[in-house]
């Protein structure tokens, strides 16, 4: 099991599904994150943002304006993050309203935003969710703060 993990799938930069483990930092409590302009850099604060509270960093961009211009209609757009805090293990999936355009035909559809909050700390494998606490935007939003004990 990974405790410490970011998933990114057609979010900002990240077309295709991307898995960042923070485990492998072991004990490092500092890290920086680097590269040339446009390579994602913010998208990972982004998307780490977005995953506990629902909204991207510095109010420039909200959650739906994070769908990838780089995927196709049958790819979604989501955020997943596994973290620690004291002994407890959360999972929080994020997933924006966004539009995309229709798998058959013309036109558009809306895809609302949805979130889901689980407590993985009995679980055994990374696939177990564990037990579900909170679903629904604004009850996860609320349940992630009592979680951290502060809001955004």
């Amino acid at each position: 099991m990974r405790p410490l993990c970011l998933t990114i799938e057609g979010f900002g930069s990240f077309a295709q599904k991307q898995v960042i483990d923070f485990a492998e930092l072991a004990q490092r409590r500092l890290f920086l994150i680097h590269g040339p302009t446009g390579s994602g850099k913010t998208t990972v604060l982004d998307a780490i943002c977005f995953a506990l509270y629902g909204d991207t960093t510095g109010g420039e961009r909200d959650g739906k304006g994070m769908r990838s211009d780089f995927v196709g209609p049958d790819v979604e757009t989501q955020v997943t993050l596994d973290f620690e805090v004291g002994p407890k293990v959360y999972r929080v999936w994020r997933q924006p309203a966004y539009e995309r355009a229709k798998l058959r035909g013309e036109g558009v559809t809306q895809t609302v935003g949805k979130a889901e909050l689980w407590d993985r700390t009995n679980a055994h494998s990374t696939e177990d969710e564990g037990e579900l606490l909170a679903t629904g935007l604004s009850n996860v939003s609320s349940m992630v703060e009592r979680v951290l004990g502060f809001r955004s």
